[in-house]
């Protein structure tokens, strides 16, 4: 079975991206975590983070990216605000979190965002395993030992382009773009109970 590999790359329309965020141990959540700070301003930025703003300006949340990934702890908020969400990642997967209202008070915990997911029985990456011989087919392609595809999922589920990170011949780039073509729609992906277009690193690895 050959490796597929899809790296979350970006998650919102406007967000400024930095090096690495602050680990956390996601297996055992602590009480503090229960005691929400009041508002953004108790919130000391640094050079670890991304941050995304709703369209008045305001910042929508805070979120850890080491290597393309979540990674740490995400802060989320209220467009006066305050905190809404605290929740944690490892390797860019959710291992929970705390969710509050308004007034601080504890609600059930909903992640910050669920990710876009190729419609149909098979995921993007059975999908794309199935076409590896035929990537891979030209002689130029020998040369190479992957393929990297970031693919632009729009918020109504169509893949609306892609671009190659690095190199790959035209003929293979030529196979890729057949195969994407033959990809039905997506599931997109929803951010705070909205759908929102969502970027993908997709590695095609022999």
């Amino acid at each position: 079975m050959r490796t597929f590999i899809f790296t979350l790359l970006c998650f919102s329309a406007v967000s400024v991206s930095f090096a690495q965020g602050t680990l956390f141990s996601a297996y055992a959540l602590s009480a503090d975590l229960l005691i929400p700070k009041t508002t953004v301003n108790d919130y000391e930025k640094d050079d670890f983070l991304s941050y995304s703003y709703y369209e008045s300006g305001e910042l929508k949340a805070i979120k850890p990216i080491v290597d393309g990934k979540f990674e740490g702890e995400l802060l989320s908020f209220y467009p006066d605000g305050t905190l809404r969400r605290r929740e944690f990642f490892e390797n860019g997967k959710s291992m929970g979190g705390v969710c509050f209202d308004m007034d601080g008070k504890i609600l059930p915990y909903e992640p910050f965002m669920k990710f876009a997911e190729l419609k149909g029985k098979e995921d993007a990456a059975d999908f794309v395993d199935g076409y590896t011989s035929f990537i891979f087919r030209t002689k130029k392609s020998a040369l190479l030992d992957e393929v990297k595809v970031i693919l632009n999922i729009n918020q109504h589920g169509k893949l609306v382009g892609y671009k190659f990170d690095g190199h790959a011949d035209k003929g293979t780039q030529e196979r890729v773009d057949y195969v994407l073509r033959q990809m039905p729609d997506w599931h997109p992906a929803i951010e705070e109970g909205v759908y929102v277009p969502m970027d993908f690193e997709l590695t095609i690895r022999k």
